[in-house]
């Protein structure tokens, strides 16, 4: 079975794009542009163009794929690997349950230990068939809370 090609991530808002990497995408474009309009297949000119922007010949191959899929500089913007920051990775019902657990157990006026509150949120998950979540991403959610909330 093969595996899927992936789309090239572009950035969602180019505002949000820092300037050095902006100003990369554009030396990389004026680079990859006659490569991919022309479909070169010189391993010369792959090689120069290569050191040009000091990368592999196959991450070459892999801008020019990349440009003709969105024929646009901020195709070739430098992007991070990986889920973006601030991205929740847990299913909604596991959300949805710790949600509840802090709005019903961790928000009494005397506010329970981080302990107790993951031993709730376990056991509901348990009950639901769900896997329960770790102790650090039960404390991201609380930590993302107001403290005066």
């Amino acid at each position: 079975m093969a595996a899927a090609k992936s789309k090239p991530k572009l950035p969602e808002r180019l505002q949000d794009v820092p300037e050095d990497d902006w100003s990369e995408a554009v030396r990389r474009e004026a680079t990859v542009r006659p490569l991919a309009a022309a479909g070169v297949k010189s391993r010369l000119v792959l090689h120069a163009a290569a050191a040009a922007l000091g990368i592999s010949t196959s991450q070459v191959y892999r801008l020019i794929a990349q440009y003709r899929q969105h024929p646009v500089a901020g195709s070739l913007v430098v992007t991070k690997p990986g889920p973006v920051k601030g991205t929740r990775l847990l299913p909604g019902e596991v959300e949805h349950r710790i949600e509840d657990a802090i709005d019903h157990v961790f928000k009494k006026r005397e506010c329970p230990s981080l302990e107790k509150l993951r031993r709730e949120i376990r056991a509901d998950c348990n009950a639901a068939g769900l896997k329960p979540p770790s102790r650090k991403a039960i404390q991201a959610r609380l930590s993302a809370r107001s403290l005066r909330v």
